[in-house]
């Protein structure tokens, strides 16, 4: 039921368009996916990578207190 847009000189905008029917995955899905599959790696990944990411907050936090002195 795609009906395209005529305008005045007979052009049809829309006449091949087809919405995109691939679902979209969040990143909730798709832990919750890895989960049931039994693939604990991506979840493993992204613990270390939150992490590293709180370390290097803190050593940026210490040094420059340290140097403020």
């Amino acid at each position: 039921m795609n009906v395209p847009y005529r305008t005045k000189t007979g052009l049809e905008i829309g006449k091949y368009y087809q919405k995109d029917t691939r679902p979209e995955i969040s990143e909730d899905m798709e832990v919750i996916q890895s989960i049931l599959l039994g693939d604990y790696k991506s979840i493993r990944r992204k613990n270390f990578e939150m992490a590293m990411y709180f370390i290097v907050l803190f050593a940026i936090i210490f040094i420059a207190m340290a140097f403020s002195k």
